[in-house]
């Protein structure tokens, strides 16, 4: 991948988190056995349906929006705390896929 391309990719990316929305881009071509094997099938449509639970419950709070996720992933919650500090750094996404 061209360091040109490379940039172009980084910008579609930030570009598209900065309006509210997300990119999908394919880079090559790869066999049926591949997206098999390392697909995460249905992670669209459950971080779709997260937010609307989310959004649903915005209006409760920050505390009603944990419980509602918490419930609908069917996880369990381990501890809550403050924040007494945030650092926050944007770095550029990684365009290279983990081996």
């Amino acid at each position: 991948m061209t360091s040109d391309w490379k940039a172009r990719l980084a910008v579609m990316r930030v570009a598209s988190v900065a309006s509210g929305g997300f990119i999908a881009a394919a880079r090559n071509p790869v066999p049926a056995s591949y997206v098999r094997d390392n697909a995460a099938l249905g992670s669209v449509s459950l971080a779709i349906d997260l937010g609307k639970t989310m959004l649903a419950a915005a209006d409760g709070g920050g505390a009603a929006v944990v419980d509602a996720v918490v419930q609908q992933l069917d996880g369990e919650l381990l501890g809550t705390g403050t924040s007494v500090r945030l650092s926050l750094r944007h770095a550029a996404a990684s365009t290279t896929p983990a081996s």
